[in-house]
């Protein structure tokens, strides 16, 4: 079931991608019972304040409106206002960057409630119908996006002034669309081979490579340190920690938690040091729907990975999360 579920969500990313040109949302399961909005949420782990850093979660909340929201260093969620229509939700050096059709909203961090730069995306032949569902800043600007719909798949890289060209060589397949970068010509990507097996992949848009890691399989989701040097990523089972290097050259990564049966990963995101990782899951209920959305917070302490946090989330459905810190 998780794996129907998951694929849904992100190759074919049907139900509410097809809304998003309406209502704002890449794919995710739609969920059967809402949870409530809260104004905040308690830690239930002890954890001192500081180790919660501030998180962004780009969500659908009632009604299928989608807005942003934080998570703040004492755990409480904290609402940064509507975001209609929007697609996807990206790190830049300074802030984040939200996608809205064919424009991108880039927002200081000192300022994330309101609207801030925004730069139209021209794109160098036809512009897809197929919204951006996941996008990333290099530390010198320039974004890479990934647009999907049940139809298409796309990979793009955008300078400062909007321009996109297409990635190449970029993933024809892959079970979710997600791109981060490592460093000015690196970025991580998922591959799907001819087995139907998700890897991590790094596409070199310098040299135009595409190397593949053996590490681990079955990669649903991964979330990247903004130094580039850590990974973490999930598998329908596991979620796993380690350096990049490490994972592309075949070593098995450090495991940091196994999931529960019914538990499905949305999203994972690391502190830029890499010794936190913050997952957004929920729980599969047996018709397969998805509700009781927690974010969850884990820290490396000496050689292993200890939960820190668990804070209810205030929203139906995540699209994506960024950790600014």
């Amino acid at each position: 079931m998780k794996s129907a579920i998951r694929l849904a969500a992100a190759v074919s990313t049907v139900a509410l991608v097809t809304a998003a040109c309406a209502s704002g949302g890449t794919a995710k399961p739609s969920t059967s019972q809402p949870v409530s909005p809260r104004s905040s949420a308690t830690i239930t782990e002890p954890s001192p304040v500081a180790s919660v850093p501030q998180l962004v979660v780009l969500a659908h909340g009632a009604a299928g409106s989608t807005s942003l929201w934080s998570l703040d260093t004492s755990g409480r969620w904290v609402a940064l206002g509507a975001t209609p229509n929007a697609t996807a939700l990206g790190r830049t050096p300074d802030g984040i960057a939200v996608v809205t059709a064919h424009e991108v909203d880039f927002r200081p961090i000192s300022d994330l409630t309101h609207g801030g730069r925004l730069t139209t995306l021209k794109w160098s032949a036809a512009a897809p119908a197929a919204p951006v569902v996941s996008l990333d800043s290099s530390p010198a600007g320039r974004l890479a996006i990934a647009t999907a719909d049940e139809h298409s798949l796309g990979y793009g890289l955008v300078d400062t002034d909007g321009n996109v060209v297409a990635m190449a060589p970029a993933p024809t397949q892959s079970f979710t669309p997600l791109v981060a970068w490592l460093d000015e010509t690196r970025l991580l990507a998922l591959s799907t081979d001819n087995q139907q097996v998700s890897r991590l992949a790094v596409v070199n848009v310098a040299t135009h490579s595409v190397e593949t890691s053996t590490a681990v399989i079955g990669i649903t989701v991964f979330g990247v340190s903004s130094d580039g040097r850590s990974v973490a990523v999930a598998t329908e089972s596991t979620v796993y920690e380690g350096p990049v290097a490490s994972l592309l050259s075949g070593t098995q990564p450090q495991q940091i938690v196994t999931l529960a049966d019914s538990q499905i990963v949305w999203a994972l995101s690391m502190d830029a040091a890499g010794t936190k990782v913050f997952m957004l899951s929920g729980t599969e209920a047996a018709d397969g729907t998805v509700s009781s959305f927690h974010e969850l917070g884990y820290a490396r302490q000496g050689t292993s990975w200890v939960k820190i946090f668990d804070v209810a989330a205030p929203f139906e459905t995540a699209i994506s999360q960024v950790c600014l810190t």
